[in-house]
């Protein structure tokens, strides 16, 4: 079974998780919300590294999970279709209204990509995860070292917009932020499952032959 981060994790009703320190409010947000993300960790004794959402922001943890306890999965590359969404999910939401406007403009593109984020699990799950203040969080999925043209193309997709997203590429190395690899800075950060690694930015998009 191949898991990579940001996807979706429907738990088995017999599901267990391994927590360490597990805070109070963990059962009962299992119990109304049985799904969790997988998380950019490396595994645990065989066991899927993931993250569990609670009913307010500042609830996250970290846990793991064994394979016997997956129910279903939903990547992010399948909630690109509005056809896909949860019927319950709020489609007047800013973030869902943005969305189903720029997902032609996304196809379009030709590249995988998929929602993450507040957005990916409230279109998932239909569980209202999404507040006013939520950005929408999408993930495109390209080579390593990503081509600039490519970069470049999907910024300029979703700058028509007038909803605040926050884009991460995903290589076959790590994942790497759009904004941080369109913008001035000089390194970038590869978020890899060992940890992060500092990049030059000039020599990740315009590599040596």
């Amino acid at each position: 079974m191949e898991l990579r981060p940001h996807d979706l994790l429907r738990l088995t009703s017999n599901a267990a998780l391994q927590v360490t320190d597990p805070p109070g409010w963990l059962p009962a947000a299992i119990e109304s919300m049985p799904w969790v993300v997988v998380r950019r960790a490396q595994s645990l004794a065989g066991r899927i590294a993931v993250g569990v959402r609670g009913s307010c922001r500042d609830q996250r943890c970290a846990a793991y999970l064994e394979e016997a306890g997956i129910a279903d999965i939903v990547r992010p590359e399948d909630l690109a279709s509005p056809a896909s969404w949860h019927p319950a999910a709020r489609s007047n939401h800013r973030v869902i209204a943005a969305l189903t406007q720029m997902a032609p403009t996304l196809a379009e593109t030709g590249f995988c990509w998929g929602v993450a984020g507040a957005a990916g699990f409230e279109l998932a799950t239909g569980h209202p995860v999404l507040t006013e203040t939520s950005d929408l969080d999408l993930i495109v999925r390209l080579p390593f070292p990503p081509l600039l043209d490519a970069l470049r193309a999907v910024g300029s997709s979703l700058s028509r917009y007038d909803v605040v997203t926050d884009v991460m590429v995903e290589t076959p190395a790590g994942g790497l932020a759009l904004a941080e690899l369109l913008g001035g800075s000089d390194n970038v950060l590869l978020k890899t499952a060992a940890g992060p690694k500092l990049l030059k930015r000039a020599a990740l998009l315009n590599p040596v032959a």
